[in-house]
């Protein structure tokens, strides 16, 4: 039998898991349905596991994610097939001899290394966007393009499918014709290419990239003139139309107000508007985004601009406060501290504020956003008024923006680095 290589790969995890779990398995034994938590099946064979083997195999397929796709290059879907394949594998159709089980589990590791070593591959994935302005389309940003679906699109996916799936074109045919019709042209996509080790891997990477992108645009929708739309990954739900509020006075007059948004869309042709600071800050923004490595900086200055960007989009005027009030700690108090409203209404009016009064004025609305964000999490409040969630947000707009334009900043890479310019500022 061939041995499994092991000398780049530890599979001593999971080979104790297969020599265990094979010596626990009971054959020929009829299983009432509530003495089974799982079932698995292949082929002619299955598998009933028990709640605790249940539990135990999920800590299995854990711990091999964590080890085997620290990068989730690998989808969990597939490490969870290749697992049961080298469990099958194990338990065969019969009760193994010790020297047949050992075959058996060298076979199965071979089998499983194997699909671990699979070569990745490059995948171009077009996941749908809502909110974007079709007319300022086609357009890249980062890695990521921005495009309308038109007949052409729908005709290279014809191409390729006859180029690529020779055995079996008109079944392929007919599944793009059924998933990816006439009716998706008009579609508004955003296109990644990633590459992973399978397609869900590839879906998932390209989902969260994309994701990262458009919050990172919304940031921006804040500071673009004439502009209120965001963006989002589009999601399935109920078609929503026009609703209206009616009020009847006593003596059977009426009022109406209509409750819909504005259909605002986010246009990219209005990054052409942005001041010359927020231009510079879109371009520092889109040059982290199109980094494979960054610092520890530079992921906190973009973690703090998608918070704020999820704060320009928020459906709420709480998610609007909390998510902006998140953005500034997230930035300014990476690590926390003891009296966090003090701290933080420090740093924000040092960074706005132009002279001692204007300082003051800011600190004390920054304290004041602050305990209210804190009544919204701690007591369930939900009375955040418009003025609340604008101020909020302004804020942290501003601040990161600043912070991200910053040249100083900009050198830094470890978290200790910022804490001293941002104490040095503190005390100045």
């Amino acid at each position: 039998m061939p041995k499994p290589r092991t000398s780049q790969i530890d599979l001593s995890v999971l080979r104790t898991y297969l020599k265990e779990f094979a010596a626990s398995v009971i054959r020929e034994r009829e299983v009432a349905q509530h003495d089974y938590a799982t079932f698995w099946s292949r082929r002619d064979n299955s598998l009933h596991l028990s709640q605790r083997e249940t539990l135990e195999y999920r800590r299995l397929l854990t711990h091999s994610m964590e080890r085997f796709a620290p990068n989730q290059d690998m989808s969990e879907q597939a490490l969870d097939s290749a697992l049961k394949d080298a469990i099958f594998t194990v338990v065969g159709d019969s009760a193994p001899n010790a020297e047949e089980l050992q075959d058996r589990i060298d076979e199965a590791l071979v089998t499983f290394c194997d699909r671990l070593q699979a070569e990745s591959e490059e995948f171009e994935c077009w996941i749908p966007i809502a909110g974007a302005d079709a007319k300022s389309l086609p357009v890249s940003f980062a890695s990521t393009d921005f495009r309308v679906i038109d007949d052409t699109d729908i005709d290279r996916l014809r191409n390729i499918v006859r180029t690529k799936h020779s055995a079996d074109v008109q079944g392929k045919l007919n599944h793009i014709e059924r998933y990816l019709g006439p009716e998706l042209v008009g579609t508004i996509v955003a296109i990644h290419r990633v590459r992973a080790r399978d397609q869900d891997a590839g879906l998932m990477l390209a989902e969260r990239a994309v994701l990262e992108c458009i919050e990172c645009l919304n940031f921006f929708a804040e500071m673009m003139p004439y502009n209120r739309g965001s963006l989002s990954v589009a999601r399935n739900g109920p078609a929503t139309g026009t609703v209206t509020s009616l009020t009847l006075a006593s003596e059977g007059s009426f009022a109406t107000e209509p409750k819909a948004k504005r259909p605002w869309t986010y246009s990219f042709a209005r990054h052409a508007d942005l001041t010359p600071s927020a231009a510079k800050a879109l371009k520092r923004v889109e040059k982290l985004l199109s980094q494979e490595r960054r610092t520890k900086i530079e992921d906190l200055l973009l973690r703090s601009v998608r918070w704020s960007g999820r704060s320009a989009a928020a459906e709420t005027p709480e998610y609007t406060l909390l998510y902006a009030i998140i953005a500034l700690e997230s930035l300014l108090l990476p690590r926390g501290s003891g009296e966090l409203s003090f701290r933080l209404s420090r740093l924000v009016a040092r960074i706005l504020g132009k002279d001692q009064y204007s300082r003051l004025q800011l600190a004390q609305d920054v304290v004041r956003l602050y305990d209210l964000r804190s009544k919204v999490v701690h007591d369930g409040r939900i009375e955040v008024t418009e003025s609340d969630q604008v101020q909020a947000s302004a804020f942290a707009v501003e601040v990161i923006a600043r912070m991200v334009n910053d040249e100083e900043v900009a050198q830094a890479t470890e978290f200790n680095d910022l804490q001293a310019i941002l104490d040095r500022r503190i005390a100045e």
